[in-house]
């Protein structure tokens, strides 16, 4: 027989047996496809919302939550199975439990497939993206996450009218070449991910806003929306973890995906909410270290943009028609661990910069540190001799900026050097040059931008 005939012989399973025929899974569990069931008893059935009964979406929605394909024995179900049934959702399926059901009849094994009997149903949760959506009005935390989604562009969806004849570019059908897509799903994590299990947590209004607003000052931008709009993102992203942590694992903190600590008290914790992939937890408050929020900016010396001579012209360093730069893989004899830096040597270009730029840099004061080394040995008559210190300078914000003076390099130096301070008075690019003495050497291994709180 298969599951259906099984189902509908017994009594126990003839509310099951009634729901399968209302949503229209009868026909999927009599197919010659191989499934398994985990068939909630008359009496569990009786718990559901009659308003789900009669929402035949609902129902079969609940009811597929209960039906899997391919087979599932209890001595195949490891400490961290989860299977994905026929609404998309996954379960937890253990020896004896199917989600919080305890499995009472196991491993029935039938024409198609296989059976088992649980003395509860298992409840169709929302997935984390559900979760943000069908909460967006209670939490301003889901509202400012809802708010991210945009239309893209995606050529993989897109349908192609015709070939440009001058370019050779395709033309787009008008409407189908932009997908909606959510920018802390493509950036932070992947809410809508069932194959994933996060522990999320969710601050009520108040506990949101003064994580904001602790962050405000930080993120000034020209408009009080995007200075807000910047802060929120930068309290949302770190709300999140990979993996399920219960009530009883949640330990002090925990680190999110970005590296910042998430400070938990547990007498926080208002509510508890499950999820498909994972569990959420409502908190009335976390205490974000700014400072943590505000990690060290480091720029690295051989991922230089351009060089420049001092009008601001364009510059390719040359020394007999090959190149002055270097980028070199060294040891440091100090740590001894490798780094790669920048060597711009014997180029010829009086005041030659180059250039570097610094991405989204909150609005802070700076300590300002390089590593740059010169170490570079002198061949004279035949006799190896340590270099001379030669100068340089960082110029902040633009080429010709005044923020540092000339600063001496040292030789054998492997080590950071203080530079100096910097404000930061807006949010955004920051450009950085690094500018030579005449045309003495440059030298550069990294710059550390270190916020002064």
């Amino acid at each position: 027989m298969n599951l259906l005939e099984v189902i509908r012989q017994r009594t126990d399973l003839s509310k099951f047996y009634e729901y399968l025929q209302k949503t229209g899974l009868d026909k999927e569990l009599s197919s010659s496809k191989t499934y398994t069931v985990w068939a909630p008893r008359n009496d569990a059935l009786q718990t559901i919302d009659p308003a789900v009964v009669a929402d035949s979406a609902r129902l079969r929605q609940l009811m597929a939550n209960h039906v899997s394909y391919q087979s599932y024995f209890t001595r195949n179900a490891g400490a961290s199975t989860r299977v994905i049934m026929l609404n998309g959702k996954l379960v937890s399926f253990l020896s004896n439990k199917f989600d919080d059901a305890n499995i009472i009849e196991a491993d029935k094994y039938v024409g198609n497939g296989v059976l088992h009997i649980i003395d509860k149903v298992a409840p169709v949760y929302a997935n984390a993206w559900e979760l943000v959506n069908t909460t967006k009005t209670s939490f301003r935390q889901h509202a400012f996450i809802a708010s991210l989604t945009r239309n893209v562009f995606d050529p993989a969806h897109a349908i192609v009218d015709r070939i440009n004849a001058q370019t050779g570019q395709p033309i787009y059908r008008p409407g189908t070449d932009s997908v909606l897509r959510n920018r802390f799903n493509t950036d932070v994590y992947d809410l809508q991910n069932e194959e994933k299990q996060y522990t999320y947590f969710i601050l009520n209004d108040a506990a949101f806003d003064s994580e904001v607003n602790k962050l405000i000052p930080y993120y000034q931008t020209s408009t009080t929306d995007s200075t807000r709009n910047l802060a929120s993102a930068a309290v949302a992203k770190d709300l999140i973890v990979e993996g399920v942590y219960t009530i009883n694992q949640l330990p002090a903190s925990l680190t999110s995906k970005f590296g910042v600590t998430i400070p938990i008290d547990k007498s926080k914790i208002v509510e508890t909410r499950r999820m498909s992939n994972g569990i959420a937890y409502v908190m009335s408050g976390i205490n974000f270290s700014a400072r943590d929020k505000l990690p060290d900016i480091i720029i690295q010396g051989e991922k230089y943009m351009s060089f420049y001579t001092p009008a601001g012209i364009p510059a390719t360093p040359r020394q007999n028609n090959v190149s002055a730069v270097f980028t070199r893989a060294r040891v440091n004899p100090v740590t001894g661990q490798p780094f790669t830096d920048m060597f711009v040597f014997n180029h010829g270009i009086s005041g030659l910069n180059v250039q570097y730029q610094a991405l989204n840099v909150p609005t802070v004061n700076y300590k300002v540190y390089w590593v740059a080394v010169n170490d570079t040995l002198i061949v004279d008559r035949g006799n190896r001799v340590n270099p001379d210190t030669f100068r340089q300078r960082l110029a902040m914000g633009s080429r010709t900026a005044t923020n540092f003076p000339l600063k001496d390099v040292t030789p054998n130096v492997f080590t950071e050097v203080y530079v100096g301070d910097y404000k930061q008075t807006a949010f955004g690019t920051l450009d950085i040059f690094l500018t030579a003495n005449g045309t003495t050497s440059l030298t550069l291994d990294y710059i550390r931008l270190v916020p002064d709180l």
